[in-house]
């Protein structure tokens, strides 16, 4: 079953049904459909105005300083979230939410990945060319996450695994086998630990003094720890 050409509302009738118990169903869909998207904006910021106390005038009267307050409210699960005296974080602290609505000026979809991790289960999920996965917060690297999380097992297929950089592996590792990597206590917000404990470090020191000898005025010595 080709999913690239089918709507949402033609896979969502897909619901309920069941596969033939005879031979095995696939259903297809590449990158590109599995990973498109309404786009999204930052939420509406809302102001409050709070009073402190400021001085007494001459009369005992006591003149009050307003300070607005900014904050935002999470979308999932109403944290209201002060933004005052810093940026708009990206996530929110409690349920840990993208902060970001949907924007109905764009173009209106829906990514089928996510569609299927919603609604649908499957044996198996095969993915080719995973190599070409491997950004941390790429559109595409979380459409092959929803598949995954949508199947009981997984088949990783690439012939070129990674580029030579134990990153390469970790983004990947998460989405393929969520289970290792929590089972070694490694964090998804943590990277550098998997480098650490799998990868192999060069310290690169640069030596700014003049060498006479070139029209050159640095040099480089490379150091491998």
């Amino acid at each position: 079953m080709n999913l690239n050409s089918m709507s949402i509302s033609e896979i969502l009738a897909l619901r309920g049904t069941k596969p033939s118990l005879d031979e095995p169903e696939f259903w297809i869909i590449g990158k590109e459909q599995a990973k498109l998207h309404y786009a999204l904006k930052d939420l509406p910021v809302k102001e409050k105005r709070n009073t402190e106390a400021k001085t007494v005038n001459e009369n005992g009267e006591v003149v009050y300083d307003y300070i607005p307050y900014h904050y935002i409210l999470c979308p999932d699960c109403g944290n209201k979230i002060d933004i005052s005296k810093k940026s708009m974080p990206y996530k929110c602290p409690k349920c840990n939410s993208v902060l970001q609505s949907a924007d109905n000026t764009g173009v209106r979809r829906y990514a089928k990945s996510l569609l299927l991790k919603k609604y649908f289960k499957f044996d198996l999920c095969i993915a080719d060319e995973v190599h070409e996965l491997k950004g941390g917060e790429t559109a595409q690297g979380q459409a092959l996450a929803n598949l995954t999380s949508a199947s009981k097992k997984v088949l990783a297929l690439t012939g070129t695994l990674m580029g030579g950089y134990a990153n390469n592996l970790f983004y990947l590792m998460w989405r393929v086998a969520p289970q290792i990597m929590v089972k070694l206590g490694l964090n998804y917000d943590k990277p550098q630990e998997f480098i650490e404990r799998f990868g192999v470090y060069e310290n690169i020191t640069v030596d700014y003094k003049r060498n006479k000898e070139s029209i050159g005025n640095k040099r480089g010595v490379r150091k491998a720890i």
